[in-house]
């Protein structure tokens, strides 16, 4: 009786599903299931980059953005640094992705696909590379717990 479908396609090597390769089939199938069903829908956001790198940002805006238009109902995560380094997750970047799903529910379909096209082309050649970032006692203050400043 489950009333949501989602789906965490990942890619084959690099382990993350912000890329081409997934993000065109990922968006392609969520714009058929919300124009086709009344299911709610969710996506996994696995970027490659992790805490305080900046592809992480660029990754979160290009899948953000993609699956609000595309009709995803919901977005879990981002599992930083593909979800598979210990400790290289912060609050940060899932209050960013947050924000942005606010801002991408204002968005046509024309003007998602210019900020996809311009942030994708900002970590592109980081998907390979696999920049994991920091772990999180090295971006936020451990006090405090809010992100240093060069994170923020």
């Amino acid at each position: 009786m489950a009333t949501c479908v989602g789906s965490s396609p990942t890619h084959p090597f690099n382990f993350n599903d912000t890329g081409k390769e997934v993000m065109i089939p990922s968006s392609l199938a969520f714009q058929a299931l919300a124009r086709n069903s009344h299911l709610l829908t969710n996506l996994t956001i696995t970027p490659v980059g992790g805490p305080g790198t900046k592809t992480l940002l660029y990754e979160c805006v290009a899948f953000t953005v993609m699956s609000t238009v595309s009709g995803c109902s919901r977005l879990l995560g981002p599992r930083s640094a593909t979800g598979s380094i210990s400790g290289h997750f912060s609050g940060l970047e899932a209050r960013f992705t947050g924000e942005l799903l606010s801002a991408a529910c204002k968005l046509n379909r024309d003007q998602a696909e210019e900020i996809v096209q311009r942030a994708y082309a900002k970590y592109e050649a980081d998907l390979t590379t696999r920049p994991y970032g920091k772990h999180f006692k090295d971006v936020y203050d451990l006090k405090t717990i809010r992100p240093t400043s060069d994170w923020l």
